[in-house]
């Protein structure tokens, strides 16, 4: 569990489950480490990717809990920029709110257009962004391959359950796990709530741990499925 100064994590889940599209051969039977490398190359094949993720955060502050959650649905191409997100957040079991964007780039020129639904009307806004570095964090082909390349001690830790995946579970500590709350949004969005989290040269010598699961279909040696608690 993270201590913050303002308040604490008491849960972090991260889910996603990508579709993508890569055609492989298989492999003999192989080793975590092997797995693990040949997940790494089967990402770099990865042109677009679309994908769900739930985020589940707890955070106690000032003998008070808040709960919160965040579902978003992606499509997202890597040359030329294009992403297209759906997102919603609640607090505390009330509706959320669904917040809807496209990113597109052209001519050089990144436009983002952005609607809220409230309910009964949604409003759209449209704007030019000189810098798209804040809509990173939605590359997942990025963020799988630094999971991947962050986390200690993969081990396998589930025998085939039929569906062509294997589990292998891992610990991502210290600096990696600075980079991590970095490279997901984690650390900017609850900082815009008013929760900070410990500075990054804090973070090295810290006892905290992220456990990541990562599910590789293993015909393909791609990552299919990823959690972080």
């Amino acid at each position: 569990m993270m201590q913050t100064t303002t308040g604490r994590i008491g849960l972090l889940r991260i889910f996603a489950a990508m579709s993508l599209c890569l055609a492989l051969g298989g492999c003999a039977k192989e080793d975590a480490s092997q797995t693990i490398a040949r997940a790494r190359e089967a990402l770099q094949g990865i042109s677009s990717m679309s994908y769900d993720m739930t985020v589940d955060i707890s955070l106690e502050s000032q003998g008070e809990t808040l709960y919160m959650t965040t579902t978003a649905a992606a499509d997202y191409i890597l040359q030329p920029l294009q992403m297209k997100l759906k997102m919603t957040t609640s607090m505390n079991g009330t509706d959320g709110i669904t917040a809807t964007s496209y990113l597109k780039e052209e001519n050089g020129v990144n436009t983002l257009y952005t609607g809220l639904d409230l309910g009964s009307q949604v409003f759209w806004q449209a704007s030019e962004m000189e810098n798209t570095d804040s809509y990173t964090h939605y590359n997942a082909r990025d963020n799988l391959e630094l999971y991947l390349s962050s986390a200690q001690s993969f081990v396998p830790a589930e025998e085939d359950s039929g569906d062509g995946t294997l589990r292998y579970d891992g610990l991502i500590a210290g600096e990696a796990l600075d980079q991590i709350l970095d490279a997901s949004g984690i650390r900017t969005h609850l900082e815009d709530m008013g929760f900070s989290l410990p500075a990054k040269k804090d973070l090295t010598d810290r006892p905290d741990r992220l456990r990541i699961s990562m599910w590789i279909e293993t015909a393909t040696g791609m990552p299919v499925i990823y959690e972080m608690d």
